[in-house]
């Protein structure tokens, strides 16, 4: 495998998809140069470093039939990308092996059936041209959307040339700030929620242990969550006191929540400008021994979960996912 051949993505973003696809025959050398500027400016990176190694080791999990021989890329327009496509960032990382399978494309569409890759689960398929399968591993803090891709031609009679891509987001180790410019607000769980919003775009708390972490150490005692729907001058038509299972509850999920940074022109469909009738959340936690820490949501595009400090924007989806799946079930599950 030679880590040269990371493929750099297209950066177009789309509105309605949450990958982006991206049309072949783009100039190689345009592919070559972004490519040699993202690394030479993140090579530091311990997460890339990771990233890599998680390449490595996915290729290490499918079986190779027997007789498999390792090839050029054959030219075959088929295998053109990876088997679902290919994700629009500029932090993908995708590196590519062409082979020639000693069968024909069904009995090598079987073959990748029958031996999937070692601890992977089956994330996707296409057909049509090509017979494609995708494989994922787990994400970490260091990367997200870990893939193996199969794809298998269909022009093979004793043999089949077959294109396996080992795909990931990297996930910067620069923790992604709360960049939001308006006025903060700042609430506690005594005082109850806001009776409206109004041009407030993100919270203020203490400066210290939040710089780093959504959420200071420890276990909250109660907390509030104030839900504001149909725009910041509305009054908030939930207000939920929290118990200390409760606060417990969204505090760990919250804790799960990737605060790393995935790059520009990623693959999901978020929007850009937030609307003025998103729901809004606000949420606050009553910790011993210090001031009450108070939290933002926001549920437009992807959504972001905000301290004042920090961002964890809704790219970061399956990490979020927990928190919001935790706030569901506060909010609705009573």
């Amino acid at each position: 495998m030679d880590l040269a051949k990371e493929r750099p993505p297209d950066s177009s973003p789309t509105r309605t998809k949450a990958r982006i696809w991206i049309a072949a025959g783009l100039a190689a050398a345009i592919f070559a140069a972004g490519l040699a500027t993202l690394v030479s400016r993140a090579s530091g990176d311990p997460n890339l470093r990771r990233s890599r190694a998680e390449i490595r080791h996915l290729f290490t999990l499918f079986e190779l039939p027997p007789g498999a021989v390792r090839t050029g890329n054959p030219g075959e327009e088929d295998l053109n990308q990876p088997a679902t496509g290919i994700i629009g960032s500029d932090h993908l990382l995708d590196v590519v092996q062409y082979w020639r399978f000693p069968m024909t494309p069904v009995d090598a569409s079987l073959w990748v059936q029958t031996h999937p890759p070692k601890g992977l689960t089956k994330s996707g398929s296409s057909s049509g041209s090509t017979q494609g399968f995708s494989y994922r591993d787990s994400d970490t803090d260091a990367y997200t959307y870990p893939n193996l891709e199969i794809s298998i031609a269909s022009d093979g009679i004793r043999s089949t040339p077959v294109r396996i891509d080992a795909v990931l987001i990297w996930l910067s180790s620069d923790l992604v700030r709360d960049t939001t410019s308006g006025p903060r607000i700042r609430f506690a769980v005594a005082e109850g929620c806001p009776p409206r919003l109004g041009p407030s775009v993100s919270v203020r708390n203490p400066r210290d242990a939040l710089k780093d972490r959504l959420l200071p150490e420890g276990r909250p005692t109660v907390g509030l969550v104030c839900r504001y729907v149909n725009g910041p001058e509305r009054p908030p038509t939930t207000a939920i006191p929290l118990s200390s299972d409760e606060a417990i509850s969204l505090a760990v999920a919250i804790g799960r929540v990737h605060l790393t940074y995935p790059g520009r022109f990623s693959y999901f469909s978020c929007g850009t400008v937030a609307s003025v009738y998103a729901t809004i959340d606000l949420l606050a936690l009553r910790y011993p021994g210090r001031q009450d820490v108070s939290l933002w949501y926001t549920e437009d595009g992807c959504g972001s979960l905000r301290n004042g400090y920090l961002d964890a924007k809704g790219y970061n989806t399956a990490t979020l996912n927990w928190f919001k799946d935790a706030l569901f079930h506060v909010v609705h599950g009573r």
